[in-house]
């Protein structure tokens, strides 16, 4: 069974994906720092919750992850202006460091979607 990790996965687009990538049998790995709370997602046995930042995520959450689906981010523009260092740190230099991460591991596919807000 592919085992996908999902960043960012108790916002609006990853409670709404990791339904969709278990019904379709992939393991879930579901990183995030659940500010408002871990309610959307519902246990499953292929789910794995993770309560981490992305910016200092252990590296052992790589392995054995076929694909990674990046939606961590600080997104809207008010709270990005507000918050300019912590912004500037998950939506570039954690997704980097996912993704280079990602290619120590031999994770077959990075998916960075991004809605550019």
């Amino acid at each position: 069974m592919e085992k996908v990790l999902v960043t960012g996965a108790g916002g609006y687009i990853g409670s709404v994906l990791e339904p969709k990538l278990l019904e379709r049998g992939y393991k879930v790995k579901a990183v995030d720092r659940f500010f408002f709370g871990m309610e959307k997602l519902k246990p499953h046995p292929n789910l794995e919750l993770i309560k981490e930042d992305t910016r200092v995520m252990p590296e052992e959450i790589f392995k054995g992850i076929d694909y990674i689906v990046d939606l961590v981010a600080i997104s809207n523009d008010p709270t990005g202006e507000r918050f300019n260092e912590a912004t500037w740190q998950i939506n570039h230099y954690s997704r980097v460091r996912t993704a280079k991460l990602g290619k120590k591991f031999g994770v077959k596919k990075y998916i960075f979607p991004s809605s550019c807000s």
